[in-house]
């Protein structure tokens, strides 16, 4: 039985759902540009930074400079601006390398008469490059935290998502990769969660397993919502 059977809308999250900045090969890393652990890095930058993620912050450098100095605060000035521009780049080019089949599911999705809407936790630097993104004219809603000031997995972002579309919380799914316990929130929010395993299966396996109790059902292919 396909997913989206007695629903209206589908909620995707962005990075590591539908785009990858892993997949960005031409700029380089900015844990490694700054000297910083990589993993310690992704902790801050998911579960430790809510001004960034809620928009209370919007200068780009100073957010760069606010997180490198957690770590270390000898981290010279003149190098947090060019990382940061790096970084902006990184962002950008991410949201241009949108896998072909991805395009094809969503528009299959619109043409099934379903709204799909747009939920990530993102800072105004890693939205830079979403107005040239071939998937901006997918989507009938985007919500990002920095604009709206509520990060996931708190609940009223998601009904942010849900009045937009006017549909009712029962009548949608979330799919992501699991990332700021969104599926937490999204079922909180009266959403069905989803999982999508398609990218994390090969850059974070060990977030599947941990994300399994937390949802309705599991996909590695954006087809199975459909088919």
């Amino acid at each position: 039985m396909a997913l989206i059977e007695n629903k209206k809308a589908v909620f995707f999250d962005l990075f590591d759902t539908l785009v990858s900045v892993g997949w960005v090969k031409e700029y380089p890393d900015t844990a490694l540009s700054l000297g910083i652990d990589r993993e310690a890095w992704n902790r801050l930058l998911l579960d430790q930074s809510p001004e960034r993620l809620s928009g209370q912050m919007t200068d780009p450098v100073e957010i760069m400079r606010s997180l490198a100095h957690t770590f270390n605060p000898g981290i010279p000035m003149s190098l947090i601006r060019e990382v940061t521009a790096t970084r902006i780049r990184r962002f950008e080019r991410a949201l241009e390398i949108v896998p072909r089949e991805t395009i094809e599911q969503l528009t299959r999705l619109r043409s099934l008469g379903i709204k799909i809407g747009l939920i990530s936790n993102a800072d105004v630097a890693e939205t830079t490059g979403w107005p040239g993104s071939p998937l901006a004219q997918l989507f009938d809603t985007v919500v990002f935290s920095c604009e709206v000031g509520h990060v996931k997995p708190d609940p009223a972002i998601y009904h942010i998502g849900l009045k937009r579309l006017g549909v009712e919380a029962c009548e949608a799914l979330f799919v992501g990769d699991g990332g700021s316990s969104e599926h937490k929130g999204a079922r909180e929010a009266g959403l069905t969660p989803v999982l999508y395993t398609g990218i994390t299966k090969d850059t974070w396996p060990q977030r599947i397993e941990q994300c399994r109790n937390q949802v309705d059902h599991v996909i590695v292919d954006f087809a199975a919502l459909y088919s």
